[in-house]
């Protein structure tokens, strides 16, 4: 038997659709910043593997984690709030753990200092997998 349909303009504009019909939840909720009006040559773009995301840091860096002041938020509870820092000094991009209790992993090797990133390179923020696809080029 067919589930019955939902039709807003017959509930209201504010009713909600009901639970058997709304989406399921992802897993992980990415929120991407607003689109970046130009990408800067030497710019690190990080991919998010699930859900599937793509990050543009630029040189003035990013925070990555759970709270909403994060350049690159992963809302999942197996990431900080304030998880991990990505800075550009000495013409290259460097990722760093803020202390957080998973911490922060590149190609499997815990951080226990800044770590220069580059193309190819596997971090793993709790749960989550980005890869860096492409890395700044020094000028």
């Amino acid at each position: 038997m067919d589930a019955p349909s939902f039709d807003a303009t017959r509930a209201g504009p504010d009713a909600a659709p009901p639970p058997s019909v709304a989406a399921a939840p992802s897993e992980v909720t990415v929120d991407i910043p607003a689109a970046v009006p130009h990408r800067d040559a030497d710019a690190l773009v990080l991919t998010l593997v699930s859900p599937a995301a793509t990050f543009t840091v630029e040189r003035s860096g990013a925070t990555v984690g759970r709270g909403q002041e994060n350049g690159i938020r992963l809302d999942d509870l197996s990431v900080s709030r304030k998880h991990a820092r990505i800075a550009y000094r000495q013409g290259a991009y460097w990722l760093s753990d803020l202390g957080s209790m998973g911490g922060t992993w590149v190609d499997g090797a815990r951080l226990n200092a800044p770590r220069r990133l580059a193309a190819g390179q596997v971090i793993d923020i709790g749960l989550c997998r980005l890869t860096v696809t492409s890395g700044g080029r020094a000028k």
